[in-house]
């Protein structure tokens, strides 16, 4: 695509906020919570998942380093 990391990192704050609208403002009624620890290196980053079962979609993804 040939962009840099600020285009891309404005790519994808524009879709969040596309999905985010798409999806409304309902709350789920069956969320699933998974952490995972991602290995780089000698670096490690807990990862936490929240993901609404039903739809099966990604609702929140965070990150600690």
């Amino acid at each position: 695509m040939r962009i840099n990391w600020d285009q891309a990192q404005h790519l994808m704050e524009r879709a969040m906020v596309r999905g985010r609208v798409a999806k409304g403002d309902a709350l789920p009624k069956q969320i699933g919570v998974d952490e995972k620890t991602i290995v780089k290196g000698r670096q490690y980053m807990d990862m936490t998942l929240v993901c609404a079962l039903e739809e099966a979609t990604v609702e929140y993804i965070g990150g600690q380093p």
